[in-house]
């Protein structure tokens, strides 16, 4: 259970930070390789006007959410942001992923010791 906590908080702290390293641009580029709805992007950009970060974080939230459980995450998201020319945000994804690398504190909460 500790694990998979882990997991999930490295995967919001990655998301999170690619995030605040997309540009607009980028963004734009990014939601239209994924298999995400013009509908659903709407309503993020509709729930977060002023936050262009929190509108691209839960994108990739809801992208990560809707992929099969055995799906290799990290890498289809590599291969889009390759895609779309920022292949140093994917080489540097990979790498923290790896090194399990959090740019800030995380915590996990609800989790009770086996």
């Amino acid at each position: 259970m500790f694990l998979l906590c882990l997991t999930e908080a490295l995967w919001d702290n990655l998301l999170h930070w690619l995030a605040e390293e997309l540009s607009e641009e980028n963004a734009e580029s990014l939601s239209s390789t994924l298999p995400l709805r013009r509908s659903t992007i709407q309503l993020i950009k509709l729930k977060n006007p002023d936050d262009l970060t929190e509108q691209i974080h839960e994108f990739l939230c809801f992208w990560k959410k809707s992929l099969p459980t055995f799906t290799d995450k990290l890498r289809l998201l590599a291969r889009h942001l390759r895609k779309i020319g920022r292949s140093d945000l994917a080489e540097e994804l990979k790498f923290k992923w790896e090194n399990k690398v959090f740019t800030e504190p995380q915590q996990c909460f609800d989790v009770a010791p086996e």
